[in-house]
């Protein structure tokens, strides 16, 4: 629904200066409006508006027009974002404690994050839906989450140890067997060996 806010913001600006143009052609255009005008993102033309308003030019009132109503919109885009941000930090806390109490050692694990953000594979080929696992990335921000984790292991005295991808969904942590499950879509199975 942010984003939704966010393109509705790109919008209406698109629209204001389509408008401006419209009324005031390229050529006739003051020079603090022509710099950059094509490429000019909403805090750009807020700094043209000020010093439109200085001038008293006929355009103020579109440009005061786009400005409160952006206003309005970011402000609800900037609260819609700041409490998706906290009802993250407290599932991710209720996790960490949760985490923490039912087992004294996670193991986690070791993530590249850096790695797994770029573009590109090492022979040069892109990695297929970057842009969406880019996105899903961020907004998971499981950096967050391992710090949170780390962090609230300490308070808990619960162990975290960092092994290697390769296996740690089948090795059993009392006995160290490599467990081949039966249903590997459960979470949790019982070790045979042990």
């Amino acid at each position: 629904y942010a984003d939704k806010i966010q393109s509705k913001r790109d919008k209406l600006f698109e629209e204001t200066k389509k408008t401006i143009i419209y009324k005031l052609p390229l050529s006739e255009m003051p020079p603090e409006l022509k710099a950059n005008w094509e490429k000019a993102r909403q805090p750009r033309l807020f700094k043209i508006l000020s010093l439109v308003k200085e001038n008293g030019h006929f355009l103020e009132k579109d440009l005061e027009r786009l400005l409160k109503q952006d206003r309005r919109l970011f402000n609800e885009y900037t609260g819609l974002k700041a409490r998706a941000l906290r009802y993250r930090k407290w599932a991710y806390s209720n996790l960490a404690y949760k985490l923490c109490r039912e087992f004294s050692v996670l193991i986690i694990e070791k993530l590249n994050l850096a790695e797994m953000a770029k573009k590109e594979k090492k022979d040069g080929v892109a990695k297929e839906l970057v842009d969406k696992a880019k996105q899903n990335r961020g907004i998971a921000a499981l950096g967050y989450f391992l710090a949170t984790l780390k962090s609230v292991a300490k308070k808990e005295n619960s162990e975290i140890k960092e092994k290697s991808a390769a296996y740690t969904s089948s090795t059993c942590h009392a006995c160290s067997a490599l467990v081949k499950p039966k249903d590997i879509s459960k979470l949790m199975w019982v070790c045979d060996t042990c």
